[in-house]
């Protein structure tokens, strides 16, 4: 799944944003000081604000360089980035960024896939195991096929038997 996903660049008009995986624990810190799983997630969306494509990934903090290595792997160059006002976006590389867009309800969309992986995660697979990449994986491959149902099992058959851990 993650092969297929990683085909396509995100481009355009992309929301992004952080979130946290994991259950905050009892007396520690919460918010971007947590020592909670940290994942970025990027949403394209069209110009009439309905979202395209969904892009997760784990990342090991929410600094300008952990969210530029997810920039250059899954955002084409010139794109707009809208997120909040996190002093690590306005220093990113080969997009532009507009920081006021949490400020004017702009991130809609990747609010609702961050609350819809959590409960995808809680109902389907009753929690984690720890490593959530192939979890965020999986939800991204249903969503960004989300409008072909039908296709979905053929899809992920012709994943399956093209992919790299088969080819090696």
């Amino acid at each position: 799944m993650q092969d297929r996903d990683r085909n396509y660049m995100l481009e355009g008009l992309i929301e992004m944003d952080e979130a946290y995986l994991d259950a905050p624990k009892r007396g520690k810190k919460r918010g971007r000081g947590t020592e909670r799983k940290k994942m970025a997630v990027a949403v394209s969306k069209t110009e009439s604000d309905c979202p395209l494509f969904l892009r997760l990934q784990t990342i090991p903090d929410v600094t300008t360089a952990s969210l530029q290595a997810v920039i250059n792997e899954s955002v084409k160059t010139g794109s707009t980035i809208e997120c909040d006002g996190l002093k690590s976006y306005p220093g990113l590389e080969n997009v532009s960024v507009n920081a006021s867009a949490y400020e004017t309800g702009d991130l809609m969309w990747v609010h609702v896939a961050i609350g819809n992986f959590k409960a995808f995660l809680l109902g389907t697979y009753h929690g984690s195991c720890g490593d959530y990449q192939p979890y965020l994986n999986e939800f991204c491959f249903r969503y960004n096929r989300r409008f072909q149902p039908a296709q979905l099992f053929t899809r992920l058959s012709r994943a399956v038997a093209t992919s790299r851990a088969l080819l090696s």
